[in-house]
C-alpha cells in the first residue's frame, strides 16, 4: 500500500469498511490476521456503531471475557494480536478513528 492509499483507507467513513481493508493494513503491520484478530475486530466495531467510541481497554477486555472467555480476556493476548499499541492498531484494523488516548 502506497501513502495514497493509506490516506484514502484512513479518510473512508467507518461505516463503508471492508474486511479487505483490515488485511492490507495488516500486511503493513506484518500481521496475519486469524479468527482471533477478526473476533475482537468484531467486538470493537459493534460497540462503535452502538456508541461512537472506540471501547476503554477494561471494556474491551470484558466483553472479550463475554464472547471468548477468560484465557484470551487480557491485555498480554491484545498485545501478541495486534503487537505495540493494540488499541491504536486495532482502530486502524477496523477501520475506525484512532482512540482518543492513543497518541
Amino acid at each position: 500500500m502506497n501513502d495514497e492509499e493509506k490516506k484514502v483507507a484512513c479518510s473512508k467513513d467507518w461505516r463503508e469498511w471492508q474486511a479487505e481493508d483490515a488485511s492490507v493494513i495488516a500486511e503493513n503491520f506484518g500481521i496475519l490476521l486469524n479468527e482471533d484478530h477478526w473476533k475482537v475486530i468484531e467486538i470493537v466495531r459493534n460497540y462503535y456503531q452502538s456508541y461512537r467510541l472506540f471501547p476503554p481497554n477494561r471494556v474491551l477486555i470484558n466483553l472479550i471475557m463475554k464472547e471468548q472467555g477468560p484465557e484470551k480476556a487480557n491485555s498480554m493476548h491484545l498485545m501478541k494480536l495486534f503487537s505495540g499499541t493494540p488499541a491504536k492498531v486495532l482502530a486502524q484494523l477496523a477501520g475506525l478513528p484512532k482512540p482518543a488516548n492513543c497518541d
